[in-house]
């Protein structure tokens, strides 16, 4: 009887092992898929925030040629790839030279260039959109397969060699820094600097 007794005591103790252990298992899978599902939402938002930014394609300054500075300018932007779309309500460009910072706020759209305001009112504009598919005139969302021109006039204006830098901030996503040096002379009103 003492043999029949031992081998139901160890199946007891058996029995109590595999419970434990499957216990545990369940426990641990459980917080895996938990921990899972947190991480596959902030890797979600992390890609939205760092994916939102723009791709600057041109930089044009419009020179002065009598006083031989740059005071207006035209960016042409677009979504970065897999970019989600951007409200200019809530961006800002912020404009560095060796002369100060200032930062400009969207000021709505204009019907071309030569409408732009004639000093710094410290906002910038759309001027135009060359993509035909969409709608004209833009609307403040820039959104995938659009390239707005966005125009603005500051008062720190820059000469031959000088530098400059304009970060494009979206709200949500990463900002885009442009810079670059003005070439060493101005031979036409439209330069070209990226």
């Amino acid at each position: 009887m003492a043999r029949g007794q031992t081998g139901i005591g160890a199946l007891i103790v058996f029995i109590s092992f595999v419970l434990t252990a499957a216990i545990a298992a369940f426990l641990v899978t459980q917080t895996t898929v938990s921990t899972q599902s947190k991480a596959a939402a902030v890797a979600d938002q992390a890609r939205e925030r760092t994916g939102t930014t723009f791709e600057v394609v041109r930089v044009e300054g419009i020179a002065n040629l009598t006083t031989n500075t740059i005071g207006k300018y035209l960016l042409y932007v677009r979504l970065a790839a897999g970019s989600d779309p951007i409200n200019l309500n809530s961006t800002y460009i912020a404009y560095y030279t060796a002369s100060g910072r200032k930062v400009y706020l969207y000021g709505g759209n204009v019907a071309n260039e030569s409408v732009l305001p004639t000093v710094d009112d410290g906002r910038y504009y759309v001027v135009d959109s060359l993509t035909a598919a969409k709608e004209s005139p833009p609307n403040n969302v820039l959104e995938s397969g659009e390239l707005y021109v966005i125009g603005l006039v500051v008062n720190n204006t820059i000469g031959p060699s000088d530098w400059y830098e304009f970060t494009l901030i979206p709200k949500e996503g990463q900002p885009n820094d442009v810079y670059g040096i003005a070439p060493d002379v101005f031979t036409s009103e439209v330069v070209i600097l990226r």
